[in-house]
């Protein structure tokens, strides 16, 4: 079955021009399993969600998705979040995904040093007052600007 084509078609160009539309727009399918809620969003940016592991998956960066989101990953009993799939990520069922730093806790150092994140590499023992200055000035939302928190594609 061929359709027309509906970036020629008469009808459509004519709404088009009375909408003011001067672009064709995207259309993205909602499917609430794949793509965050609003009220997703607005908890990612808050306090969290509580997720199974097996609703995360690992990027091709390493980081970490939840649904249509890169999320930082943390459980409460810990000292660290994580930024991707490092050697220490959690391994129990449960998890809390976000786009804050949760109060009181610190990056993974494991986690800078996967992604290498500013050159940092703990195991070089050669710069190591360089790596503390990245762990200490470390800041989300500008991770975040390296590594886009929404939307991002399959």
């Amino acid at each position: 079955m061929n359709l027309p084509d509906f970036t020629d078609f008469p009808p459509l160009l004519a709404l088009r021009k009375k909408m003011g539309a001067t672009e064709l727009g995207q259309f993205d399918f909602f499917d609430p399993v794949l793509h965050l809620t609003g009220e997703e969003r607005i908890q990612l940016a808050g306090q969290g969600i509580a997720v199974g592991t097996v609703a995360l998956r690992k990027l091709l960066d390493h980081t970490v998705a939840y649904k249509n989101a890169r999320v930082i990953v943390w459980q409460p009993q810990c000292a660290e979040y994580h930024l991707c799939w490092c050697k220490n990520f959690p391994q129990l069922p449960d998890v809390f995904v976000g786009a804050r730093k949760p109060a009181g806790m610190s990056v993974c150092s494991e986690c800078l040093d996967h992604l290498q994140y500013d050159g940092h590499n703990s195991h070089r023992h050669r710069h190591q007052d360089y790596y503390a200055q990245v762990r200490k000035h470390f800041d989300v939302a500008t991770f975040f600007q390296r590594f886009p928190h929404y939307p991002i594609g399959r």
